[in-house]
């Protein structure tokens, strides 16, 4: 117990700003299958958007593209949107680093006899040329990255889409941390998200200039290493969305509140993005 109350007493301070991503998150099998649960879970939106805001929302994204379009689902989890654009006769390659998500929206897919692609990799290591009328980046996935990944991405992301093609993606806004609680918080669980037997999960929120937010988890198993998993948000402004896709390439970048909603006001949670490939 000394040698975890040495740990913990630094993994209690701010570190430094990610520069680097731990991705032992999603090769555990355990909470690869926890986050799973929480994407069909109809009743929260922790990991997605609740089944009638998600048909809400593609059914907007397929208004703004072309009919038949082939569609990059960057990041597509069980394959939600994927379904619903491949539904309204779409052709749609997902991608998506939980092993999980990918396996169940295959078999979803094959089950309902709906022809989707479904690729188990990490969006950082897409290699598409020029593949795309259209390419979705959806839930914030564009703020969980650093800045030098986040840049690759938008780079890939441009590469994948044919001349003209159309980018959609949506990120978070102050607002939306605004409005969260950023208290500390510990509890015991006998198995849950974290791990499937006994365990403490202590969790806290540090808050970074620029929008920058980290919300770390500690878990902590009899006979086992203290686990830390660190997640980064970063939060945008209209102005720092739109220098950001202008940088990599994007133009005729349109603001809405959200993927559903309006257009973009200051005091939107979210921010949904329209653009084109020069």
């Amino acid at each position: 117990m000394a040698e975890w109350s040495a740990d913990l007493h630094g993994l209690n301070l701010r570190p430094p700003i990610h520069t680097e991503d731990d991705l032992s998150f999603w090769d555990d099998e355990h909470i690869s299958r926890s986050i799973l649960d929480l994407h069909l879970d109809p009743d929260t939106d922790a990991a997605s958007r609740r089944p009638q805001e998600v048909e809400r929302e593609a059914e907007w994204i397929a208004s703004q593209l072309p009919q038949g379009a082939r569609v990059l689902d960057a990041g597509c989890g069980p394959g939600l949107y994927a379904r619903q654009l491949a539904s309204r006769g779409m052709s749609v390659v997902g991608v998506d680093i939980n092993r999980a998500a990918i396996e169940h929206a295959s078999i979803s897919a094959e089950r309902e006899g709906t022809h989707i692609e479904y690729r188990h990799g990490d969006v950082r290591d897409m290699d598409f040329k020029e593949e795309f009328d259209a390419a979705l980046l959806i839930y914030g996935i564009l703020g969980m990255m650093n800045d030098r990944d986040r840049s690759d991405v938008l780079h890939r992301l441009n590469r994948a889409l044919r001349p003209g093609g159309i980018l959609i993606l949506d990120a978070m806004t102050g607002k939306n941390m605004r409005d969260r609680p950023f208290h500390k918080d510990w509890y015991f669980s006998p198995g849950g998200f974290w791990r499937p037997g006994p365990h403490f999960v202590l969790q806290r929120a540090f808050e970074y200039e620029g929008g920058v937010f980290l919300f770390r988890t500690i878990v902590l198993e009899e006979g086992k290493d203290v686990a830390v998993y660190d997640m980064w948000d970063h939060t945008f402004t209209a102005d720092m969305m739109k220098e950001l896709l202008s940088s990599h390439g994007f133009i005729d970048i349109e603001m809405f509140s959200g993927l559903s909603s309006g257009p973009f006001s200051d005091d939107a949670s979210w921010i949904g993005v329209k653009c084109r490939k020069a």
